[in-house]
């Protein structure tokens, strides 16, 4: 397992720098449902990835640039609420199809939490 961690920290530093990713924090891969909780209508969406800044959240149509949502997921050994914004939507031609969205209001052990998952998976 640590073989394996090593060898994706390895290709993704490969990647980004080819790619000239401008990121402000690392993103790893992700795997979760997260529910929005702001419209009293529940939504789901499926991340596909997460930093301590954001995440990507596949969605066919991804609500407006700006919108607010309340976000609901689970993280190894806890579930995170936060409040984000729609900062980038990725068409449907690019696969997969979503948007970016950054949090907003994250309680700080929950970014602690998200920190230590990404230090893991880095």
């Amino acid at each position: 397992m640590v073989r394996l961690l090593k060898s994706l920290k390895k290709l993704r530093g490969m990647f980004y720098r080819r790619t000239g990713d401008r990121r402000k924090f690392p993103r790893v891969p992700l795997s979760v449902k997260v529910t929005n909780l702001a419209t009293g209508v529940f939504q789901y969406y499926h991340c596909a990835n997460i930093s301590v800044g954001g995440m990507f959240l596949k969605a066919n149509e991804p609500p407006a640039l700006g919108t607010r949502l309340r976000i609901k997921f689970g993280m190894p050994e806890r579930e995170i609420e936060a409040e984000a914004e729609v900062v980038r939507h990725q068409e449907a031609e690019v696969f997969p199809a979503g948007m970016g969205i950054k949090f907003v209001r994250l309680a700080e052990a929950d970014r602690r939490a998200i920190a230590e998952y990404v230090a893991q998976v880095v």
